[in-house]
């Protein structure tokens, strides 16, 4: 089973790490993936959780999402295309339909 974190990421994102069991690698680890909320830094979240457990997420069309969901691209730009490519759209499709 695999669970993704959307709208109840954010910053509790490290906090949540901490409580979850000490095996890092672990079935619980393995299983979560994480959306930070576009006002985020997800280099942060890169220090939390492996780049294949990280979700792009848009809560267009409300008020705190994107008008444009591409323009999440820029919380991104630090990362290279291939881990931008998961966290955008693979880790997604991977969660959806695997």
């Amino acid at each position: 089973m695999r669970v993704g974190a959307v709208a109840a990421a954010g910053p509790r994102v490290p906090g949540a790490r901490r409580r979850l069991p000490h095996e890092p690698e672990g079935p619980v680890h393995r299983a979560l993936l994480v959306a930070p909320f576009v006002e985020e830094d997800v280099d942060e979240f890169a220090r939390h959780f492996p780049v294949d457990r990280i979700l792009f997420g848009s809560d267009w069309p409300h008020g705190e999402g994107y008008a444009e969901p591409k323009d999440f691209l820029a919380n991104v730009a630090n990362f290279s295309i291939d881990d931008q490519r998961r966290i955008m759209y693979a880790n997604a499709h991977d969660l959806t339909f695997n």
